[in-house]
């Protein structure tokens, strides 16, 4: 526990390399302590170490495969190191051992679309608004630019700049939603000037425009 709580105030000052040490030197303690894996797997991802982070995710899925804190991390770390069809089976897992959590659905539904399997991206980020609703859980704006970039990608491109609209402030600095907003002011209201300044920024922020 002494370990464990110098991690967490590691994490909490972004000495992450520090926090790493200690949430290690804990598991090594009491290998069976979900909460150390699950914030070693957390550190981890945030050094940039996704291996790491998705062994210390595994650790903890096979300690409690109920713990739905270990089947996220899974997930992530997986889908950050480009390993989509882990992440996909994780998100699954998940899906199937922890039904009602939103999480799951949120999860499978960002990596569908990054499959470019818009459809099924569709149906699972539907579900898990669903469950976000019913459980009064508040969810993040990063759930309403998935929505977006999915609603963009359905054709839906008026339902989509109101999206983006919203929350562009947040995501400013994102090319892809740049490029979509721009995309869409075109669409819908035929200006080119108000669409240059959007389709311009998602250039300088490294947007590659995919040829037909």
């Amino acid at each position: 526990k002494e370990y464990f709580e110098s991690g967490n105030f590691g994490m909490q000052l972004n000495k992450l390399s520090e926090a790493k040490a200690f949430y290690v030197a804990a598991v090594k303690l009491d290998s069976n302590f979900c909460d150390a894996w699950d914030n070693l797997s957390v550190c981890s991802r945030r050094m940039g170490n996704y291996q790491d982070a998705f062994i210390a995710g595994l650790h903890s899925v096979m300690i409690d495969s109920t713990n739905p804190v270990a089947w996220i991390n899974s997930g992530y770390a997986a889908f950050l190191s480009n390993d989509l069809q882990i992440s996909l089976m994780s998100f699954d897992h998940m899906q199937r051992i922890i039904p009602d959590d939103p999480e799951g659905y949120y999860g499978k539904s960002l990596v569908l679309y990054s499959m470019d399997s818009i459809y099924e991206a569709r149906l699972n980020l539907d579900q898990a608004e669903k469950l976000y609703k019913s459980k009064k859980i508040r969810f993040g704006s990063e759930v309403y630019l998935l929505r977006g970039f999915i609603e963009y990608k359905c054709g839906n491109k008026k339902d989509a700049q109101i999206i983006f609209k919203k929350i562009y402030s947040k995501f400013q600095e994102n090319a892809e939603l740049n490029f979509y907003y721009g995309m869409c002011i075109l669409e819908n209201e035929n200006n080119q000037d108000k669409s240059k300044k959007y389709l311009d920024r998602a250039k300088i922020l490294g947007y590659k425009v995919e040829k037909d």
